[in-house]
């Protein structure tokens, strides 16, 4: 730290500047091509990114799982080295984005201007957004579809120091970086090879190539669709009045929007993701309230089916969701497994 303390004292005598996110960025939205038009997505070699893209193979992407073609692109690609940032849905994550391309409407686009080009490193700018993951996450509305207040999102502001100092900076970051990632290899393997044999177990238990009666959710469960919790009785913080959370479709941390002052579901139950991340289930065992994009199983006589084991019987589902328009899981289809 010796040699930015040093960078700072000589570079930075009377502080360092601040600047808007719209001062320094051109910021858009990602947008979805008609799903209608074939046109817009055969032979496609254009990176078009989801949220997926991130999921699937980290924060810092140069090829994405879906392409569009030329055809669905209207005015022109976002430039390499922008960076995405979730400001709908599933917020709190961003990506480097090192080519050129497209994305999706959960993401905003921050695209340095020309001007600033040659004062600001990308990757400074990357290491900073993780900064900016948890603004987004603190100013978000609590309704039925999150998003970021955008208004002040364009007017956040971001510390520019001179290039120096920026690349000292993400010098000692990728540091960090590059052990953690040694250490995440050995883990990773070590957790394929649980995931595979956990998953070897679970299907084997539950198979039952015996003689065994098979019934569908309906029969056996109660399903409940979320809804919309009254605006005046959430909050961000927990507290004594507001102790329940609010569910939405989210993975761990990600599903909980806030806390709310009474609860929709009150035993247990599996939750099932109706958006997004489609057929996600998780075992609650604690009162909570449901928001839209989110199917509550419960069984109808919990001494005859148990919560936990319906859990692992609906991990790793997959379910028919319409090919047009935005793909959802109703509770109907779930209702027939």
């Amino acid at each position: 730290m010796s040699k930015l303390n040093q960078l700072l004292s000589e570079l930075c005598p009377n502080g360092i500047p601040f600047y808007k996110l719209n001062e320094i960025f051109d910021i858009k939205n990602g947008y979805t091509p008609s799903k209608a038009n074939a046109a817009y997505w055969e032979n496609g070699n254009l990176p078009w990114f989801r949220m997926e893209d991130i999921r699937e193979h980290g924060h810092i992407l140069s090829e994405s799982i879906q392409h569009i073609s030329l055809k669905a692109v209207k005015g022109s690609l976002f430039p390499a080295n922008s960076i995405i940032v979730a400001t709908s849905a599933t917020i709190g994550e961003h990506a480097l984005i090192t080519v050129d391309f497209l994305s999706n409407q959960r993401f905003t686009c921050l695209s340095i201007k020309q001007e600033f080009v040659n004062h600001i490193d990308p990757m400074y700018v990357f290491h900073w957004c993780y900064e900016l993951d948890k603004w987004c996450l603190n100013n978000s509305n609590t309704s039925s579809f999150a998003s970021v207040d955008m208004t002040k999102f364009v007017k956040f502001k971001i510390p520019v120091p001179p290039l120096p100092i920026q690349r000292e900076i993400v010098r000692i970051l990728d540091n960090f970086t590059e052990r953690t990632e040694e250490l995440k290899e050995k883990l990773t393997a070590e957790l394929t090879a649980r995931k595979k044999q956990y998953e070897y177990y679970r299907d084997y238990l539950l198979s039952f190539d015996f003689n065994i009666s098979i019934k569908t959710i309906n029969e056996l469960c109660y399903v409940y669709a979320g809804g919309d919790a009254p605006k005046d009785t959430i909050s961000k913080q927990k507290s004594d009045i507001y102790s329940i959370p609010v569910i939405s479709n989210g993975i761990g941390d990600n599903a909980l929007y806030g806390y709310t002052t009474s609860a929709k579901i009150t035993v247990p139950a599996v939750t099932v993701a109706a958006r997004g991340t489609i057929g996600y289930a998780e075992y609650r065992d604690y009162h909570y309230f449901p928001i839209i994009r989110l199917l509550s199983v419960i069984p109808k006589k919990h001494d005859e089916l148990n919560t936990k084991f319906l859990y692992y019987c609906l991990q790793g589902k997959k379910y028919k969701v319409p090919t047009s328009g935005i793909p959802q899981l109703i509770a109907p289809e779930l209702k027939k497994v």
